[in-house]
């Protein structure tokens, strides 16, 4: 049994750029349209001796080879560029010689059987343009003729044997030099995953914690085909071929008949007195049943349940989760999801300042012919909530499946704009779809928390039901 050395990396600056690299390189996949589908890639860190014996930092493979990523990050060993003395001896601080990468070389051939694997090596720094113009090609791998020896230039020759004396004189010198792919410099991968992505914030921190956690446990894998990362990049064409079917109730009996994979009947928690903290730890338990038990993420959703459940069901299950949901309309026997619905649906906004230096944002969600603004009024004049603005959504007609996504990236955009200006204490009353309600939740990046409220239709007035966080 192989000795561990290394069981994972610190937080120092070297340690998070190379995480970053990884969540480059796992980007990267996603934008590849020759990737081979049936052969999914994967990701580690932090490999260590498990496997591989003391080579560490990152190791992918991909189109049936396996790329060992050494990194690199020199910001105090060398100067602004990576010239030829670092390659070399010369430089004693130099952790990027060629020996220790003939070295490196050494430990992956003895270890892995397949002789199908790059070693690539990722810097911060920029090759000196002499030495790039001496051996080093564009593509970041040595020059062919310096390979082969066929050398004009008699300063490229004594290069090369100076490489070849560092390494020991061995025999598979050329070899080596095939399976270098050398410096390939990366500055801030960090932002490079955003603009090749095209993710949010929240989406690459995501990808972020899957690749720190193989460094936690080593010998774990990012895969291609991970739910969290199928659903982060909208591919999902295995998991929508088989869902599960859940059916959560709170005001209304289980269908008799109807049978789901799972179900959850909350009708015992629901009285004058909800506790709505319970109904949000049934909702958790159920989704560690379902996490524990299968490892499928795509979810038709049966409910008839009040807006604040719908908005617990959406949240739970949110995105970042890697849970993809489609919700049931029993009115029209329609699925709804945020996958298929394209077209751009219209809501009329509408603004209007309250007290000065209140933080208080009290948005109105209203589909249909309802009286929202009284009650609404009403409720914060009795509860002392003082308004410091007005957000108002209104929409007369009923919202069409293919609307819906439009809907709710348009009143996310529009709370996003106005929490800017300091407005950070939100309330949220509704009166609309329980499907919206869910895909509010799914979508929400809870930051600072929301107070829900829910309408009692024979009082016509509102009450504090939860707040989401």
């Amino acid at each position: 049994m192989l000795k561990k050395i290394k069981s994972r990396s610190g937080r120092h600056q070297g340690d998070e750029f190379q995480r970053w690299v990884g969540v480059k390189l796992i980007c990267e996949w996603f934008i590849n349209p020759t990737l081979d589908k049936n052969d999914p890639p994967w990701l580690m860190e932090e490999i260590g001796v498990r496997e591989y014996g003391i080579f560490d930092d990152i190791l992918m493979y991909k189109d049936s080879e396996y790329n060992f990523f050494q990194i690199k990050h020199t910001l105090s060993l060398i100067g602004d560029t990576i010239e030829l003395s670092d390659l070399n001896k010369e430089n004693k601080k130099s952790k990027i010689t060629i020996d220790e990468m003939y070295s490196s070389y050494k430990k992956i051939q003895n270890k892995i059987e397949s002789n199908s694997f790059n070693l690539i090596i990722y810097s911060n720094k920029s090759i000196d343009s002499t030495l790039k113009k001496k051996i080093i090609r564009s593509n970041g791998c040595f020059d062919i003729n310096f390979k082969m020896g066929n050398l004009k230039d008699s300063e490229k020759i004594r290069i090369r044997n100076d490489f070849y004396d560092l390494c020991g004189k061995p025999e598979d010198f050329e070899k080596f030099l095939d399976k270098l792919k050398f410096i390939k410099s990366i500055f801030d991968p960090e932002l490079e995953s955003k603009k090749i992505s095209g993710l949010d914030d929240e989406s690459i921190n995501v990808i972020y914690s899957l690749v720190d956690k193989t460094t936690i446990e080593p010998g774990t894998k990012v895969k291609y085909d991970s739910p969290i990362l199928q659903r982060l990049f909208g591919l999902y064409e295995k998991e929508r071929k088989n869902p599960l079917k859940i059916g959560i109730f709170s005001y209304h009996k289980v269908p008799k008949g109807e049978s789901f994979d799972y179900s959850l009947n909350l009708n015992y928690l629901i009285s004058d007195e909800i506790d709505w903290n319970l109904i949000r730890n049934d909702l958790e338990k159920l989704k560690k049943n379902i996490d524990n038990e299968t490892d499928i993420r795509y979810l038709i959703i049966h409910a008839k349940v009040q807006l604040t459940i719908g908005y617990m069901i959406g949240f739970i299950f949110r995105r970042t989760t890697g849970y993809l949901i489609s919700m049931h309309q029993s009115y029209n026997d329609e699925l709804w999801d945020l996958l298929d619905s394209k077209k751009k649906g219209k809501i009329k906004v509408r603004t209007k300042k309250g007290v000065r230096n209140s933080r208080n944002l009290i948005i109105m969600i209203n589909i249909g012919d309802n009286d929202l603004e009284n009650p609404v009024k009403n409720y914060t004049r009795e509860n002392n909530i003082t308004p410091g603005f007005f957000l108002i959504f209104e929409r007369k007609n009923l919202i069409k499946k293919k609307e819906i996504k439009s809907i709710i990236d348009k009143i996310f955009s529009n709370i996003k704009k106005i929490m800017k200006k300091g407005y950070n204490k939100i309330h949220i009353f509704n009166a609309m779809p329980l499907s919206m309600a869910v895909f509010l939740g799914y979508e929400s990046n809870v930051i600072t928390p929301i107070n829900l409220y829910e309408f009692n239709k024979i009082e016509k007035k509102y009450y504090k039901s939860y707040k989401l966080q």
